[in-house]
């Protein structure tokens, strides 16, 4: 079953087909959920306020082992409390949860990982093979969530840490008890992906040639820039550049379309119309795959809607990890 949820910020809707809800800053995504969102199939079509600000949460950075890796993590909430797992994309870090995390600790145990290479764990790499497939990031967040003392869990993927996200509920059903997808990678290339990931591959072996390196490094920090990636990428170093290709390069989208056909957990898939990097016809097809799926398809937000549409976002992933808390009860 898969229902679709339109927002749109100015236009007014009239009942009819779609159906329509018209939500309030107050209630916003809830009178949708009230209306069946949830309990129901169907497309729904809802006048969506700009959202209010929310007060960012930057807790201080912990670390665990996992794979024989030390990673860096933040935890927010009551540590009793059902668990959400956040996981970043490429380039990204555990601040870019700082305005979700906030109302979801409220309910929830929140962790936000931080993969080697990444953030305040940029050190961590290692000279051993990089874990750069999904897979191997996947057994990343299992491996965390254990050491955290954490057996199931919601998990979270933001762009290209939705991959990882999807194969973490594929590989382990009985842990993971929802799926929330950002502006994720989807079942197919995208637009932001703008040559082959085999291309990316090679990049790795052309940052490693003298005279080549610095070259590279300027045009992808440049790169970044233009997709809006400006904070922190004009910095970024060559080895986590080469990080970065690693894992773009790692993506099979053979294998991607193999995963929803193996999560049988409630999922969220969410997405913005002007986001530059994907666009929403990406959202919409993978949405179609999964057994249980509900996609929010906004009109403004960008890429990082974790951040524009934290309120919304975190309305429907609540929503959707407490009804699979209660199936599970």
């Amino acid at each position: 079953m898969v229902v679709h949820l339109f927002c749109r910020d100015e236009e007014p809707h009239t009942s009819g087909n779609p159906k329509s809800v018209e939500a309030t800053s107050k209630i916003n995504v809830c009178a949708a959920i009230c209306q069946g969102f949830w309990h129901g199939s169907g497309t729904y079509a809802m006048r969506f306020p700009l959202e209010k600000p929310v007060t960012p949460s930057d807790p201080p950075v912990q670390w665990c082992e996992a794979e024989g890796r030390l990673l860096s993590y933040t935890d927010e909430g009551p540590a009793k409390a059902p668990a959400l797992v956040l996981v970043h994309g490429v380039p990204g870090s555990v601040t870019d949860f700082r305005y979700l995390a906030p109302l979801l600790c409220q309910q929830f145990r929140v962790i936000r990982l931080e993969f080697p290479g990444f953030g305040s764990n940029y050190r961590a790499a290692g000279e051993r093979p990089y874990p750069a497939t999904p897979e191997a990031r996947a057994r990343i967040i299992l491996a965390c969530a254990s050491a955290l003392g954490i057996e199931t869990f919601c998990v979270v993927g933001h762009s290209m840490g939705g991959p990882a996200a999807m194969t973490t509920a594929a590989l382990a059903p009985e842990r993971v008890r929802a799926l929330g997808l950002i502006a994720s990678v989807g079942l197919r290339r995208h637009r932001g992906m703008v040559v082959p990931p085999w291309v990316m591959q090679v990049n790795v072996g052309l940052l490693r040639v003298p005279g080549l390196a610095r070259p590279l490094v300027k045009t992808t920090r440049r790169a970044y820039a233009r997709m809006g990636f400006r904070k922190g990428t004009e910095a970024l170093t060559r080895d986590e550049i080469e990080i970065h290709a690693r894992i773009i390069g790692a993506i099979k989208f053979t294998e991607l379309r193999q995963l929803p056909s193996q999560i049988t957990c409630k999922t969220v898939v969410t997405a913005a119309v002007d986001d530059r990097l994907i666009e929403p016809e990406i959202p919409r097809e993978m949405a179609q795959e999964f057994t249980d799926a509900r996609s929010m398809i906004f009109p403004s937000g960008g890429h990082n809607i974790q951040k524009s549409r934290a309120r919304a976002i975190a309305a429907l992933l609540t929503e959707a990890y407490t009804a699979a808390l209660r199936e599970c009860s």
